[in-house]
């Protein structure tokens, strides 16, 4: 990385303590801090592009020309794909739901340290990722920047991201919480969730950030939960705090604070953010700006907040900066003009748009492309390259300008997308259209032709009549057609965020229809951040699920494509038809960011989000109904075969866990990586349970006939259920497991089975 020799020293002096440690450390050095000091850690001040954060807690400092800085501050930034507002000098990364769709931990690792690198020496103190939110309902807006619909899933990879950033002496922010899982009116909506939905599976990702991640800060979110808003909800202090141990602090969503209750301190929130009651999102000072939390002085005197509780929130401020070792070393300089951009980390982004990529159909083995045969033999082959997301255009997902989210309407979707748009977007400094890659795949082919072609109508619709032209006289068609959805604070394609609906954009679905009656060789890729409908995936030979693959997107997709990379991503979600789904999103919801900044408290509730479907999100509601899905959560093809064998499973009380052993063979004819899916089913005396629960996976890579002998485990942890009255996690006290490996979610393909008892 192109950074000055004195940061690099500087970082790799690092030096992480225990949690004790720190508390230790940090009880030292806030003895002479005054309680209006301490008041002062707990909120910041507002967006500030100069210094590249998005909000920040301002110095302390004394003197008038020679300042002694007391304690130095901290910056927050965005966002789950990388440094956002930073000019296209730092990298842009793939989505978040591409990660997941690698169901790769070390990949996700290696990402998140990539990104802590980026993030420290830009001076960042708190990474505003990752967005651990769940994939509740389909058109939900920030779905891109989450791992999918499953909560064990998504904790497991969201704590290979927070060790990676971690390492690199950054703090992790892991966001909403909690029941944040739509954008329509989430700053003034109810989410009334059952206690035990709400710990099974909503606060699970959160339990794996903290156990498992030691994830350093946590975010609230907009919403209330239960009727309470959670920037003043008990649930932090109980749950975060005191049943999960959390040692870390918790700050609010942006602007969050609306009132000034001392519930939210009383309640475990440690810091407000921005903190100033002036909403627009300039540059402003806590010290300075009328705040909220300016009456905390005095509930402290009138003990309506006791004074401890401060001091609690001062020392998990300071004690997790000891922790990643940000009070001694941390550089303070974030006006810089190095590139970070490099041919490594172009490497590793073009790695994850690959593995990302999601093979849902091959029939005759259309896929991969086959160059050298085409060569051979030596005649003209022509290959249409169709879909407006094939080529560039003004919109890739990244950072708008600030004029855009005033002016939002004029905003569109008109070129390949990489990203989703709001705060988990970054500025790129360059993107690789599939245009681009496919055509650096057959520069040096004397017989394949490339016929390209998009065009919007008026309408913003595709030119089918000509793409059709074009497809008859074609031996190969592929279509590139696109999705995309967001944080609800721009209109894109007639959405605030969250998808009106299932259907991609730019009468996609009709342009794939008509295109597959005149070729019979039709390949669709996608590019979304969620589930589409395809009623017409029946007409086509193949089918790529692109996701939203960063600046390297196609780069990803042409090494898939033509068989460069054999495909190993798999669906972190199911895919079916808008009707099958427990819930969704109804209506539109009108939005307008300067007056939501002027007019931020809650008066009363927009809307009443009801989990009804409690349990059963996603896979384990279509499993619970016998519903068949478009395509199964987990699904993915390969372009070579794997065979599951040989399941051993055996239960240690001693180590309390489970662990499955079996064999995989690859018995087709490329190397190639599959992930290996454990499913339980738990004894019946847990009662409403969904039918198969996700509670293993691991991925792994194997050269043509060879057999990996492969073991899963189980902690004690993932063997239980939430007992509402003993309120606590608990293993059932009798009965059988019973395990099932295979290769997705699909009873059919969960092909080793066996039972297990834990007595």
């Amino acid at each position: 990385m192109e950074v000055d020799e004195k940061k690099d020293n500087t970082q790799s002096k690092l030096n992480f303590l225990s949690w004790e440690d720190a508390k230790n450390e940090a009880k030292k050095y806030l003895q002479d801090f005054t309680l209006k000091e301490k008041i002062s850690l707990m909120y910041g001040s507002a967006l500030n592009p100069m210094k590249r954060c998005v909000g920040q807690i301002e110095p302390i400092a004394y003197g008038f020309f020679n300042k002694k800085v007391k304690f130095a501050g901290i910056k927050f930034g965005d966002g789950p794909t990388g440094p956002r507002f930073q000019k296209g000098l730092t990298n842009s990364w793939p989505a978040p739901i591409n990660l997941a769709s690698t169901f790769n931990r070390e990949l996700i690792y290696e990402v998140g340290k990539a990104q802590g690198y980026d993030f420290y020496h830009i001076g960042i103190n708190v990474a505003l990722t990752p967005c651990i939110n769940l994939c509740r309902v389909p058109q939900g807006g920030r779905i891109f920047e989450g791992y999918g619909e499953n909560p064990f899933l998504t904790g497991e990879l969201c704590v290979e991201l927070i060790k990676g950033i971690q390492s690199n002496g950054v703090i992790a922010c892991a966001k909403h919480f909690i029941g944040n899982e739509q954008e329509k009116y989430r700053i003034a909506s109810n989410s009334i969730i059952d206690e035990r939905t709400l710990m099974e599976i909503y606060a699970e990702p959160f339990y794996k950030a903290i156990k498992k991640g030691d994830v350093g800060c946590i975010m609230c979110s907009y919403n209330a939960v239960n009727g309470t808003l959670l920037f003043k909800n008990k649930l932090m202090k109980e749950i975060l705090k005191e049943k999960f141990g959390f040692n870390g602090f918790i700050i609010s969503d942006w602007y969050a604070v609306n009132d000034d209750s001392p519930d939210s301190v009383n309640n475990g929130l440690d810091i407000n953010m921005p903190g100033t009651i002036n909403k627009l999102p300039v540059i402003s000072n806590s010290l300075i700006n009328p705040s909220f939390w300016s009456k905390l002085p005095n509930y402290v005197e009138q003990n309506l907040i006791k004074e401890e509780k401060i001091n609690e929130a001062a020392e998990r401020i300071i004690s997790t900066m000891f922790k990643f070792d940000q009070i001694k070393y941390f550089p303070k300089n974030e006006y810089y003009s190095q590139n970070f951009i490099t041919e490594e980390s172009k490497k590793l982004n073009r790695k994850v748009a690959a593995e990302s990529n999601i093979l849902l159909k091959n029939e005759n083995n259309i896929l991969p492309i086959d160059l050298k045969k085409i060569e051979e033999q030596n005649k003209k082959y022509k290959i249409a390259l169709l879909g407006i997301d094939a080529f560039k255009g003004n919109f890739y997902g990244q950072e708008p300008s600030f004029s855009n989210y005033i002016t939002s309407s004029k905003i569109k979707a008109d070129g390949h997308l990489t990203n989703g748009y709001g705060s988990g977007t970054t500025t790129y400094n360059y993107v690789v259209v599939p245009y681009d890659g496919i055509k650096s795949k057959i520069n040096n082919c004397k017989n394949i032709e490339l016929v390209p072609y998009a065009k919007l109508d008026k309408e913003e619709n595709e030119d089918i009549e000509t793409s059709k032209k074009i497809s008859e006289t074609c031996d190969l068609v592929l279509i590139f057609v696109h999705s995309i959805s967001g944080e609800g604070c721009l209109r894109i394609a007639n959405s605030y965020g969250d998808r009106s609906d299932l259907d991609v954009l730019h009468n996609g679905n009709k342009l794939i229809e008509e295109i597959s009656q005149i070729n019979q060789n039709v390949i669709v890729v996608i590019n979304s951040p969620g589930p589409v409908n395809m009623d017409w995936k029946d007409k086509v030979k193949g089918i790529i699920f692109g996701g939203l693959a960063g600046p390297e997107s196609g780069n990803g997709i042409a090494d898939v494509l033509f068989g460069d990379v054999n495909p190993s991503g798999h669906l972190p979600f199911v895919i079916g038809k808008k009707e099958q789904y427990p819930s969704e999103i109804k209506g539109i919801q009108e939005y307008d960011l300067l007056g939501s900044l002027k007019n931020f408290k809650v008066v009363e509730f927009k809307d009443t989000v009801k989990y009804d479907e409690g349990l059963f999100i996603g896979q384990y509601w279509f499993d619970k109904k016998d519903e068949i899905p478009t395509y199964y959560f987990g699904y993915g093809l390969s372009y070579t075969q794997f065979e599951f064998s040989d399941l051993i499973c055996n239960y240690d009380k001693n180590l309390k866990k489970l662990t499955a052993k079996f064999k995989v063979k690859n018995i087709g004819n490329y190397d190639g990586s599959t992930v290996a899916f454990l499913y339980l089913t738990f004894p019946s005396e847990v009662e409403n349970y969904p039918v198969r629960v996700l509670k293993g996976f691991d991925k792994y890579l194997l050269k043509i006939n060879e057999i990996k002998e492969c073991s899963i485990d189980v902690e004690e942890h993932d063997l239980s259920y939430y007992d509402i009255n003993s309120k606590d996690y608990i293993l059932p006290k009798k009965g059988n497991y019973k395990i099932f490996v295979g290769q997705n979610s699909n009873i059919k393909d969960l092909t080793l089975i066996q039972e297990v008892s834990i007595e």
